[in-house]
């Protein structure tokens, strides 16, 4: 098989459930000050979960859905999400995991 087409399989990756506190904002909201400063204390708070694709000392990404691979094909993800660290309150690890497809 040439490297052009050779299949990357990846280690197994992380499945992590991250908590985190959303940026947010709204075109529509009107208001005199001491609306917006009350509306401006709402905090979004998210909880997300996904396969860590890389993580640094900044942010942590991660895709929400692993397609394993099939038939000489390389593995795929969808749905790639990043989030700064500065913006996490928690990441729990799930479990460690490996795609193996049934008819690979």
């Amino acid at each position: 098989m040439s490297p052009k087409n050779k299949v990357n399989k990846p280690d197994k990756l992380r499945l992590v459930l991250i908590k985190w506190r959303d940026a947010w904002g709204s075109d529509y909201t009107k208001g005199d000050l001491e609306y917006m400063r009350d509306q401006a204390k709402d905090e979004w708070i998210v909880m997300s979960v996904g396969f860590v694709i890389e993580e640094n000392d900044d942010s942590i990404s991660f895709s929400r859905e692993w397609i394993c691979a099939t038939k000489g094909h390389s593995d795929k993800f969808e749905a790639l999400q990043k989030i700064p660290k500065s913006m996490i309150i928690e990441i729990k690890e799930l479990k460690q995991f490996e795609c193996k497809a049934m008819n690979a």
